[in-house]
């Protein structure tokens, strides 16, 4: 069964600030703490939100990236870093395991809002959602 474009959308909105958090705090793990234990758990997790929207079967299959951007920006607002702050605000704090000052909090939902265009390329198929997950995202062995 394929979806139309407003059902797609819906599917799309209503993962946003899971995909935001498992972004956000993917991003900041990169960045500032790669040995973080549960780098890779929230790396698998965000693959299988993008890899889930990817194949969803829609109508018009050519808008599907266009569909999803606009999810994105005009009915979730996430191209506001401050939407995508108060999206992962309260799982910044919950996570224990890392603590993440506030500036850099912001900057990774900055970086996030920037991102949207790729993340959008991923959801309607024109790049690969694993290799972007490596790419952004890559590994590191981690110290015992």
């Amino acid at each position: 069964m394929a979806f139309d474009k407003a059902k797609f959308q819906d599917k799309v909105t209503d993962r946003i600030q899971q995909i935001a958090q498992n972004w956000c705090l993917c991003m900041y793990c990169h960045l500032y703490a790669p040995d973080t234990r549960t780098y890779h758990h929230w790396k698998m997790e965000l693959f299988t939100l993008l890899d889930y929207l990817c194949n969803l079967n829609i109508k018009d299959k050519k808008s599907k990236t266009k569909y999803s951007y606009v999810a994105f920006t005009r009915q979730a607002d996430y191209d506001d870093e401050s939407v995508v702050f108060n999206a992962c605000r309260n799982k910044f704090i919950i996570e224990k395991e890392i603590d993440i000052p506030l500036s850099k909090q912001r900057e990774v939902c900055r970086m996030f809002s920037d991102s949207l265009k790729e993340i959008s390329m991923c959801i309607g198929g024109e790049i690969d959602v694993l290799d972007y997950i490596d790419k952004t995202f890559p590994e590191v062995k981690l110290q015992r």
